[in-house]
């Protein structure tokens, strides 16, 4: 495709610059809307020799405008019934400038399209039905084929049962299988496959039997199975299929028996800018609307994805940006309930919450990243969550390299400002609920950066009445995450920290004050301790904060003699030893026994 890299990559054939927001159909986009021709896409996939491949990318990243312009140049008309052939679609884009072998595919090929993006329900006879409609429409789309003579009297049968979408489940399996079929033989050349968000039933019925647990899952691998295997598998004469979706699902054996399938991630490099924006497209695509003074601002927010090596934009987010006025905002998060993540800060351990903490304060966490897993296995592999989150688009990793290894141990990261707000929304609602609400969270945060004893007192109170259980507070990891998550984006201060090492040892929770408070807001340092059954067994009421009494102030103590709030501060009130000044740093030691505890605070 020689000269394709210097060919204009921004094309707004209507001169309206209207940004396709929610326009999934290529005609209508690339005739009415601003686009970013991606059509060096069409012939990769006919020449890099996959009979199958599956595109695995999160939602939003174009995956539906680009199975739609697939078809469009695929798709041969039919006299008569398609009378519009869309002549000069593809006139100046990047494809027309691929090898003679791809141009000659051009409108040359019947084309089954099909997105499963509705194809779900509360059970699998709900997803089963909604898959039916599905096919009755795109029966009802080749429906011209009952005006022919290539098919046999059962045949028709068969058709008109489809059509209906009535037909058992015996026949809806071979849906696919046999229109493939039907099409080669009207044809006499073989049909192009393509299946948009064809993970879409497998997510709802993990969701469904996650909160029923009836079998809808195993049903619908099952089925799903069967139907994509019989219309893949080897032998069958199809000219090529592409399927597009987040989960790769491959552990399900969902591709049980095909040894002809590419499937390509966000790991992979084959198609690295196939789906979202690169930086030169951005660049381009905003000098065209006016705006280029806000590229640094757009790449903040929606740049820091990393495909196959290649940095890449979030496109839904960025089109809807110029499209807002240029106004920075959460566009792709805001698409979606953020289910996992939701799942991942209410149900994490103390240890994976940490960990969010730290990915939301900019840092990275090393994981195994298997791509070949799926929500199922969550329920059993706690470490399938990381490679959940990578595939929906919540994480992503500069380590691209032998994307095929699955049980590489990669470093993660958050990609952009706008999906670190999605992880701290989710936070920061956590907090809010075990604290109480908003105005109880915020007294407590105050009294902290205040060395408040009573009012932080009061506030706890309410916590540990309000929405800690007994019988979760046992290790002293529970309070340790308690706190953790009260103690996230306090007002004025960074991220909290959570056992790191500073002095002589390892403090167990620490606030540094943003650089432009240095010196203004004290550094404050905490340390839990958990009083032990056998100390606590006969204690109570008021014998039991004489117990708890001495075990906080040893925390403060030891805050003090390990210096855990030593070097933390840069600018005002730093001594030439790195240590705070007087009055800059707080420690509290906190000493809990189930809902009772005991807070000591001291000025370093």
């Amino acid at each position: 495709m020689a000269g394709s890299d210097a060919r204009r990559k921004v094309i707004d054939r209507s001169g309206n610059r209207r940004m396709p927001v929610g326009v999934a159909d290529f005609a209508d986009a690339i005739q009415n809307c601003v686009v970013i021709d991606k059509s060096k896409l069409i012939a990769d996939v006919a020449t890099r020799g996959a009979k199958v491949t599956l595109f695995c990318r999160p939602r939003r990243f174009g995956k539906s405008l680009a199975m739609s312009m697939l078809r469009y140049y695929f798709e041969k008309p039919v006299e008569g019934i398609r009378t519009r052939a869309y002549p000069g679609l593809f006139d100046g884009l990047a494809v027309m400038d691929a090898a003679p072998e791809v141009l000659a595919m051009h409108q040359a090929h019947p084309v089954i399209f099909l997105t499963l993006a509705q194809v779900e329900g509360a059970d699998w006879e709900e997803t089963r039905d909604a898959l039916a409609m599905v096919m009755a429409d795109e029966y009802g789309r080749h429906r011209y084929l009952l005006e022919g003579d290539t098919l046999a009297g059962d045949q028709r049968g068969y058709f008109h049962r489809v059509l209906s979408a009535q037909e058992p489940e015996s026949d809806l399996r071979y849906t696919l299988s046999r229109l493939c079929g039907f099409l080669g033989t009207y044809y006499g050349v073989p049909p192009v496959i393509l299946i948009d968000e064809y993970d879409c039933p497998i997510i709802s019925a993990h969701n469904e039997d996650k909160k029923h647990d009836k079998g809808y899952y195993d049903a619908c691998i099952r089925f799903m199975r069967m139907w994509l295997g019989r219309a893949l598998k080897a032998g069958t004469d199809y000219q090529l299929a592409c399927l597009t979706g987040v989960q790769r699902v491959s552990h399900e054996s969902i591709f049980s028996g095909l040894n002809n399938v590419d499937v390509d991630t966000a790991l992979n490099h084959l198609y690295r800018e196939g789906f979202g924006f690169v930086d030169a497209e951005v660049e381009e695509l905003l000098a065209y609307v006016g705006r280029p003074d806000t590229m640094d601002e757009v790449r903040t927010w929606y740049d820091g994805y990393n495909f196959g090596g290649e940095g890449v934009y979030n496109p839904w987010s960025v089109i809807n940006y110029v499209r807002s006025g240029f106004q920075p905002g959460s566009y792709w998060s805001n698409t979606s309930g953020n289910a996992i993540l939701k799942d991942l800060v209410a149900n994490a351990d103390a240890q994976t919450r940490e960990q969010v903490v730290e990915l939301a304060d900019g840092r990275s966490v090393e994981h195994e990243l298997n791509l070949g897993t799926v929500f199922g296995d969550m329920r059993t592999n706690p470490e399938a969550v990381w490679s959940q989150l990578f595939l929906a688009g919540y994480l992503t990793t500069d380590d691209v390299w032998n994307p095929d290894a699955a049980r590489a141990v990669r470093p993660m990261r958050i990609p952009n400002h706008e999906v670190r707000e999605s992880y701290r929304i989710e936070i920061v609602d956590r907090a809010r609920a075990i604290s109480g609400g908003r105005g109880n969270l915020e007294r407590l945060q105050d009294a902290v950066v205040a060395g408040d004893l009573e009012a932080f007192g009061e506030a706890l109170d309410q916590v540990l009445g309000h929405a800690a259980s007994f019988h979760d507070l046992t290790l002293e990891e529970s309070y340790h995450d308690l706190l953790l998550g009260l103690l996230y984006q306090v007002r004025g201060y960074r991220y909290v920290r959570s056992n790191r090492e500073e002095g002589l040892g390892r403090f167990d929770l620490r606030l540094d004050p943003l650089p432009e408070n240095v010196g203004r807001l004290p550094v404050v340092v905490v340390e839990a301790k958990r009083l032990s059954p056998k100390v606590a067994r006969g204690v109570g009421g008021e014998g039991l904060q004489k117990v708890l009494a001495p075990l906080a102030a040893e925390g403060l103590a030891q805050a003090k003699r390990l210096g855990y709030a030593r070097s933390c501060a840069e600018g005002p009130g730093e001594e030439p030893d790195g240590t705070i000044a007087p009055a800059q740093a707080l420690a509290w030691g906190i000493a809990f026994r189930g809902k009772t505890f005991y807070a000591a605070c001291e000025r370093l």
